[in-house]
């Protein structure tokens, strides 16, 4: 079963290795599925200003990608997600480089994390609403333990309005939603 693969902590790794091998040595073809997921989003979109139903036969990669994400980091308990958090402010120190004595360690991040980072962002920017649920339910599962949560809070936190991912986005929502229900 899927559940005891999980708890192979070597089958874990080497996936985990393969899957943010991507990201980090293919980071031009994961934008491009992401460009190709807007297109196809701005295709969908016309199509359903016109009022046609558009064919399912489009390769959806990156929701694929998203979903497989999701799938794996998910499940897992083994803490390989925290890589995708790893990454230092401005000042050098990561949320997950604290001593045991509460000391803030200067750490320079690894190529590996920035990308890893990299493409957390890049997957909400601007996002099209044919993958927000996608990326929602990936940071959701990329936020499995308390130092990841911290992490995915604090980017939720740092992404402006503009951003379609972010605290003051969806608390916006939320209140244009209960005003909604108010009129009704």
């Amino acid at each position: 079963s899927s559940e005891g693969f999980m708890q192979q902590e070597f089958y874990a790794q080497r996936l985990h290795k393969l899957l943010t091998g991507v990201f980090v040595q293919m980071s031009h073809q994961v934008i491009d599925q992401r460009t190709r997921a807007d297109e196809i989003a701005r295709v969908e979109a016309a199509f359903a200003e016109e009022g046609k139903v558009m064919t399912d036969d489009l390769q959806r990669d990156f929701e694929d990608l998203l979903r497989l994400v999701t799938t794996f980091y998910g499940s897992e308990d083994l803490g390989l997600s925290t890589e995708f958090w790893h990454v230092a402010d401005a000042h050098g120190v990561s949320a997950l480089d604290v001593s045991h004595a509460g000391q803030p360690l200067l750490v320079q991040p690894q190529h590996r994390h920035v990308m890893l980072q990299k493409f957390i962002r890049y997957a909400g920017d601007l996002i099209p609403s044919n993958l927000y649920v996608f990326y929602v339910d990936m940071l959701t599962a990329l936020s499995n333990s308390s130092v990841n949560a911290q992490a995915c809070f604090t980017l939720l936190r740092s992404n402006g309005p503009a951003w379609c991912v972010s605290l003051e986005h969806i608390f916006a929502s939320i209140k244009q939603y209960c005003v909604s229900l108010r009129h009704e």
